[in-house]
């Protein structure tokens, strides 16, 4: 039975009227744990990267969208889509067209800061960014 209750040999305990039983201790697991769990993706999205109340002009979001693209594309890999969402705090969602540009990017934009901005990059499930914007699936 201790080997199904995955515990160590049992020590000697006393209770009040000197009787002694075995009690049996937890095993101790030496297995390290994760200290983080990335979810690999090549879509990425960026919070907080605008204030659509502050933005001015007709082709911000157009002028916007070609700045992050051509860094992203510099320094983590090829955007084969991006998408900047004016109705949100600052959201702008990337597909990369490898998955390791995606967790470069998440790994080099989360916690940077964009015009005063700190921003957020989390991963996106494929499936998930697909069926928000119907015409990548097939990037």
């Amino acid at each position: 039975m201790r080997k199904l209750a995955r515990t160590d040999d049992p020590t000697p305990e006393t209770n009040g009227t000197d009787q002694k039983r075995l009690i049996a201790k937890p095993r101790a697991e030496n297995k390290p744990l994760p200290v983080s769990v990335n979810q690999a993706s090549r879509c990425v999205l960026l919070r907080n990267m605008f204030n659509p109340q502050e933005e001015e002009g007709e082709a911000w979001v157009k002028e916007l969208e070609d700045d992050v693209r051509a860094e992203c594309t510099e320094k983590y890999g090829k955007v084969v889509h991006i998408a900047l969402d004016p109705n949100t705090a600052g959201d702008i969602y990337l597909k990369f067209d490898r998955v390791t540009g995606g967790e470069n990017a998440i790994k080099g934009l989360n916690g940077r800061f964009f015009g005063g901005r700190q921003i957020s990059a989390q991963p996106v499930v494929d499936a998930v960014y697909s069926s928000l914007f119907s015409r990548t699936s097939a990037l």
